[in-house]
């Protein structure tokens, strides 16, 4: 899906997003961007002078190869348009780099999880003796940074944890 958002750019307040256009590609790369975004921006400036090529002043998507590559076509049309790619993505490469950087606290979750999913007196002893605290999150792949939120989780709380797992050895 390419979906084509514009939006005022203001130094004193957030701008609102306009939906403009919608499309699925059937192949995605940076020719089909660029021939998608161009009539988008049509609709708002059938005249296109070089006034109104002066106003696109910035491009945002993800760091894939082929939006890198249409942010350089753009760049041709638009002289005042910044490429930035999208700050979502680069935090979730950091938090993928911790993880692999990490196999130590990666295993900490790892056991806390399996001892949460496969013993529920865990989860009823965590409930009772910390009734404060909720319980451990868990770490989807496919949700962007929960594995940070998940390690800050364990930071604060692994003396709440560890106690729980240490009554259920006994």
């Amino acid at each position: 899906m390419a979906n084509v958002i514009v939006g005022k750019l203001s130094p004193s307040e957030p701008g609102k997003g306009h939906l403009i256009l919608c499309r699925e590609l059937d192949v995605t790369n940076h020719g089909t961007i660029v021939r998608t975004a161009q009539p988008a921006l049509r609709l708002l400036w059938p005249t296109f002078s070089d006034e109104e090529v002066n106003k696109v002043l910035a491009l945002v998507t993800d760091a894939a190869p082929c939006m890198i590559k249409a942010g350089k076509s753009f760049k041709l049309f638009y002289p005042k348009m910044l490429h930035v790619t999208c700050v979502a993505h680069a935090m979730h490469r950091v938090a993928e780099k911790l993880c692999e950087k990490s196999p130590s606290v990666n295993s900490v979750i790892s056991s806390v999880k399996k001892s949460f999913v496969k013993a529920p007196s865990c989860v009823r002893a965590f409930k009772m003796m910390h009734p404060e605290f909720p319980l451990p999150p868990e770490p989807i792949l496919t949700r962007w940074g929960t594995w940070i939120l998940v390690a800050l989780y364990y930071a604060e709380n692994h003396r709440a944890i560890e106690e729980v797992r240490l009554v259920e050895m006994f």
